[in-house]
């Protein structure tokens, strides 16, 4: 699982994985599309919203995004976020749903982990924690034993040239290219 908004890397992971890689981002908004026609995210900062915008445009919500709401002052610390703004959070939370038509409150990022389940009952629609949500879909995911990428937008890389990797990285990409059974690069 990648436990980053935005789900940083997650194709090149997919693509050396044998396993199910879930972003906490992609499952959010699953989540939230599963239970509502229109979402809004909850962000932590400003400058992140238009990532965020290109992430759902990148996953093909961008039509159900009602609004991306953020905390417009400067963190003191990331690690207490939660108890420094959670009355902001709330309050954005309840004007999404109240201004913006959201059906579904998505709180964005690992930061946030938790607090869905602390606002349960304040806020009139549901609300999603991405790092719960992308535990259950990693789970379910994983329980569909669907099989690993071998053809398509996330196959396996074709082998080639390395230099300047770790020995442990060269060694793990060895290992997926001979699993995946991709011919590798004369030495």
């Amino acid at each position: 699982m990648v436990a980053a908004f935005g789900d940083p890397g997650t194709p090149a992971l997919k693509e050396l994985a044998d396993v199910p890689v879930i972003g906490i981002t992609e499952a959010a908004l699953c989540a939230a599309a599963l239970q509502g026609h229109r979402f809004s995210i909850i962000a932590i900062s400003d400058r992140i919203k238009p990532w965020y915008r290109e992430c759902v445009e990148r996953f093909g919500l961008a039509g159900r995004l009602a609004s991306i709401r953020s905390i417009n002052d400067s963190l003191p610390s990331i690690g207490s976020v939660q108890q420094d703004f959670k009355e902001t959070l709330l309050a954005l939370s309840r004007q999404a749903v109240a201004e913006d038509g959201a059906d579904v409150v998505i709180l964005a990022g690992a930061p946030l982990a938790g607090l869905a389940r602390e606002l349960n009952g304040q806020i009139p629609v549901p609300v999603v924690d991405g790092i719960s949500a992308g535990i259950r879909m990693a789970e379910a995911v994983a329980g569909l034993q669907s099989g690993p990428h071998r053809a398509g937008a996330f196959a396996p890389p074709p082998a080639k040239d390395r230099k300047g990797l770790s020995g442990n990285l060269d060694a793990a990409l060895a290992a997926r290219q001979e699993h995946a059974g991709t011919p590798q690069p004369a030495a």
